[in-house]
């Protein structure tokens, strides 16, 4: 089952989930379900890496817009594109950090789509050195998303447009690119890593899931190999919105 934010769907505006992860890399990907219901507050966060928000993605008092956004040395890089409101969003996005030239690659239920640079970066990307990815909310709790959020992951590397289209037809994170798979918090009703210690969950509610293929053992992620590739896998049938 997902996790539902703020008073409807939710516990309320306090809800958040701070995960283990902390350090950065110049690339990465994640990936995420969300289910925008509402625009609740301002800049209404999906996640957020560190505590002046270094590395997020939020919904900017819209329930159809995501901006991610990345932190640079003068001006930070803001780019937005397009989500439905009201339903299920498969969202991966991958961004190399080592150029201003770099724009964001993102991807909504495994398509591609168009990425519009808000504020284009200037100066070098701000290391995260330490502090969490905090999900739903932001470390000061005035953010709320109001929706809910599945099967996050993130990766130190830039996931293909293959990649992509697998996760957004419900291939669980753990089969892709485990090697570099650095967090992976499927949000159901157990409250688990499948790669760190379990995350710290502060309110929010049980909702239900999306349809996701989970390998065959999901607690163990490791780099596939020949043996592996023929362990069938198992497939959790969440019931959508």
């Amino acid at each position: 089952m997902a996790r539902g934010f703020n008073t409807t769907l939710g516990s309320g505006t306090t809800d958040i989930i701070t995960t283990s992860a902390v350090g950065d890399a110049t690339t990465r990907s994640f990936a995420f379900y969300v289910y925008p219901r509402a625009s609740a507050a301002y800049a209404a966060r999906i996640f957020d890496h560190n505590q002046v928000g270094q590395v997020l993605a939020y919904m900017n008092s819209s329930t159809t817009v995501v901006t991610f956004q990345r932190l640079f040395s003068t001006t930070n890089g803001v780019w937005t594109f397009g989500v439905t409101a009201s339903q299920w969003n498969h969202v991966v996005i991958t961004y190399d950090s080592s150029s201003t030239a770099n724009v964001p690659v993102a991807y909504v239920d495994g398509s591609a789509v168009s990425v519009t640079t808000a504020t284009a970066p200037v100066g070098t990307a701000t290391a995260i050195t330490s502090f969490g990815i905090y999900l739903g909310n932001t470390s000061t709790v005035n953010r709320c998303l109001d929706g809910s959020l599945a099967e996050m992951g993130f990766w130190n590397v830039i996931l293909d447009a293959s990649e992509a289209a697998a996760l957004g037809k419900g291939v669980s994170p753990a089969l892709i690119r485990p090697q570099s798979l650095v967090e992976y918090v499927p949000l159901l009703r157990d409250n688990v890593s499948r790669k760190l210690a379990a995350p710290t969950v502060t309110g929010t509610a049980v909702q239900p899931h999306p349809r996701v293929i989970y390998p065959a053992n999901p607690w163990v992620i490791v780099a596939p190999s020949a043996a592996a590739a023929a362990t069938p896998t198992r497939m959790l049938m969440g019931v959508g919105r």
